[in-house]
């Protein structure tokens, strides 16, 4: 599934806004807020849940 290959590096802070995150998709790098992270690892962690329970 889609969630599942967004990989979440790590959390960083810059002089313009704190709580910044590096994502990783299909080879290519992006910085999100963390709110987006907040839903992205709910996400995969549902689809993980509903793969269990199959």
């Amino acid at each position: 599934m889609l969630w599942e290959i967004i990989t979440i590096h790590y959390q960083y802070s810059s002089l313009v806004q704190k709580e910044k995150y590096l994502l990783s998709y299909n080879g290519q790098y992006y910085e999100a807020s963390h709110a987006l992270v907040k839903l992205v690892g709910g996400l995969q962690q549902q689809e993980k849940e509903e793969a269990m329970r199959k």
